[in-house]
């Protein structure tokens, strides 16, 4: 059974018409991946900037008061932790205004 060449049409017809919404969606997709991908940069870089300098580095990693439970113990650089403390001990630390990075965090 043939189809006539009116139904042919249609069928043509129609087939454009979705590819055409299948292009406008693929093109959202890749803006999408695009600001994403922008995005992704940009912390990244502001990540670089907060962590590149020693001087930054050091800053960071100074706490002017104890933050592990019990009496302060002043220590060198190059002194480590016990190894209890050294373990993967999951944390969570809140401050009341919300998320911070982590200077934020050090410097409290």
């Amino acid at each position: 059974m043939s189809l006539p060449f009116r139904a042919w049409a249609v069928v043509a017809v129609c087939m454009e018409l979705a590819s055409c919404s299948l292009a406008r969606d693929i093109l959202k997709v890749e803006r999408s991946a695009d600001r994403a991908r922008a995005d992704i940069a940009a912390e990244h870089a502001a990540f670089a900037r907060a962590v590149s300098g020693k001087g930054e580095r050091q800053v960071t990693e100074n706490v002017d008061r104890p933050w592990i439970a019990g009496k302060a113990i002043p220590l060198a650089r190059e002194v480590t932790l016990p190894p209890a403390l050294r373990a993967n001990v999951r944390t969570t630390l809140l401050f009341s205004g919300g998320a911070v990075d982590l200077n934020v965090a050090a410097r409290r």
